[in-house]
């Protein structure tokens, strides 16, 4: 209600999460299909959706909300609190580093996007002349793979190996999961198709993240 009250509010968007969606799904995965947010973290995150949802139909609120898949680039960083480590980040800190990757699931595949498109893909919902939908996916719109994945690290950070070993001696060891639901690809045509983006090649994405991490102390 506060927020309607703002005559220089153009625009409110929420930052929620693919948690909110099932472990099996479609792929790629819309907007409007395998809700079923699974624990505190995603329950928390889809409760701020619908609160968004009701604030914009309720107050004429210019408000939606965005849902990231798997996040990696700039200033992420291992905290000693997060379940889940960013596959890219870990890869490229590893390789960068001069180790060899040990890794467990090759075959396990997730969509991957880098935080600076994350942010050109909310600018763009900000900057859009008129949105269509209460919820958009920001993703890379592809599933990727661990093999794959390790490939364009080790090309892209020269002298860089990879084998696969056990789960227990892995630097990354990923569970395969269902080929669609939030684990697999992210339907992104709401957002191309009302506002224009699409995220950068992965390779490019992934160098800029590289030059970024050998520049930076941490």
């Amino acid at each position: 209600a506060w927020a309607s009250r703002q005559a220089s509010l153009e625009r409110f968007i929420t930052v929620s999460s693919g948690s909110v969606y099932a472990s099996e799904g479609p792929s790629p995965l819309p907007e409007d299909v395998a809700i079923e947010p699974d624990g505190l973290y995603a329950i928390s995150k889809y409760v701020g959706e619908l609160y968004t949802g009701q604030a914009a139909r309720q107050f004429a609120l210019p408000a939606i909300s965005v849902r990231l898949s798997g996040v990696y680039g700039p200033l992420d960083r291992d905290t000693g609190v997060r379940s889940v480590r960013s596959v890219p980040g870990t890869l490229l800190r590893a390789a960068l580093a001069g180790e060899d990757l040990r890794l467990s699931g090759l075959a396990a595949r997730g969509d991957y996007i880098q935080a600076g498109d994350v942010g050109r893909a909310v600018v763009a919902l900000l900057d859009c002349a008129a949105p269509s939908h209460e919820v958009y996916n920001i993703a890379y719109g592809e599933a990727v793979s661990l093999r794959d994945m390790a490939e364009l690290v080790a090309d892209l950070v020269p002298g860089t190996a990879w084998r696969e070993t056990g789960p227990e001696e892995a630097h990354l060891a990923l569970e395969e999961h269902p080929a669609g639901g939030r684990w697999g690809a992210y339907d992104i045509s709401r957002l191309r198709d009302d506002c224009g983006w699409r995220p950068r090649p992965l390779r490019e994405a992934l160098a800029e993240y590289r030059d970024w991490l050998e520049a930076q102390p941490y």
